[in-house]
């Protein structure tokens, strides 16, 4: 009985980390702009943008905040991520 417990273990530790390195998990990009959405809205506000580069920068997110709608889509900070500058 202990055999099969520990075989059970085993068995689902090794899937587990087999599943991550399968990409599983999220971009870079994709975890940075989750990392600051603190609110979960699939949007980033100033404040929330604060935690990002310089992305919090007034000059900088209204740079990217295309439709003037004051947050940035996912989009947008793909955008911003692509293209910003070493002072950005």
């Amino acid at each position: 009985m202990k055999n099969i417990g520990l075989m059970i273990v085993v068995l689902s530790n090794i899937l587990t980390a087999q599943a991550f390195s399968l990409g599983g998990g999220l971009s870079y990009k994709e975890a940075l702009f989750w990392s600051g959405d603190l609110n979960r809205s699939g949007y980033l506000d100033i404040k929330e943008a604060n935690s990002i580069y310089n992305l919090g920068n007034k000059k900088v997110f209204a740079k990217y905040d295309k439709n003037d709608d004051r947050t940035i889509t996912t989009f947008e900070f793909n955008d911003y991520i692509n293209r910003r500058s070493r002072t950005e």
